[in-house]
């Protein structure tokens, strides 16, 4: 990326690409943060290999255990999230703009601290998957549809 910056590379599209990182680039130990053409993207490294290995200790340390919950956290339970939520809002795509609201709901009564956005994510999968948890009784479809075959 700064090879691109700074002119690296070869041909007439180096001067296109380079002018497209015009965001911020900015390197954390868990994640790194790039522009490119107006979006912004968050690259994240798994870390499989670490996982395996503290899953190998005999004794582990508190600090080891600690570290094995963080990475099963941020890697495993985050991407088995994301695919659930991912896979609601495919099926109810009004689905994404009730999280929205209900995240500015949490929000408005500053209760963005005390509850997680995947908290009200998951709150918000389980109107649309569980009729039942809606208090429709039955029919199902969604919040609002009258209910319906799911």
């Amino acid at each position: 990326i700064e090879g691109m910056r700074d002119g690296g590379g070869g041909g007439g599209r180096r001067d296109e690409d380079a002018d497209s990182f015009d965001g911020p680039i900015d390197v954390t130990p868990t994640h790194l943060d790039l522009g490119y053409k107006g979006y912004s993207f968050r690259i994240v490294v798994r870390a499989d290999q670490e996982l395996r290995m503290l899953r190998g200790l005999r004794n582990p340390t508190p600090e080891a255990r600690a570290l094995r919950e963080s990475l099963i956290n941020r890697h495993v339970r985050g991407a088995m999230h994301h695919s659930l939520i991912h896979a609601v809002h495919t099926r109810h795509p009004s689905s994404s703009y009730v999280v929205r609201l209900a995240r500015r709901w949490v929000a408005s009564h500053m209760l963005s601290d005390m509850i997680p956005h995947e908290a009200v994510e998951l709150l918000v999968a389980s109107l649309y998957t569980e009729p039942e948890a809606a208090g429709g009784g039955g029919g199902g479809g969604g919040p609002g549809t009258g209910g319906g075959a799911v």
